[in-house]
């Protein structure tokens, strides 16, 4: 999983990122539900630049190249 548009304003991602990586029993994945979900160490945040491109391409896509480079390594 990736965490996407994160806002690092708020707590929201760090806790999105614990409960992804700490599930309450029984929300988890695996047999018995209580496995943690894979996450990417990378983030993906909701960037001004990225909104302000819509229809077109971003011109900073270093998030994006750090994320392929840790799917591909």
């Amino acid at each position: 999983m990736v965490l996407v548009k994160a806002d690092g304003r708020t707590s929201l991602p760090r806790a999105a990122k614990e409960n992804l990586l700490e599930p309450a029993e029984g929300e988890g994945i695996g047999p018995d539900h209580d496995e943690p979900f894979p996450l990417a160490d990378t983030v993906i945040h909701a960037w001004v630049h990225y909104m302000e491109a819509f229809g077109e391409i971003p011109t900073d896509l270093s998030e994006y190249t750090a994320l392929m480079k840790e799917l591909n390594a």
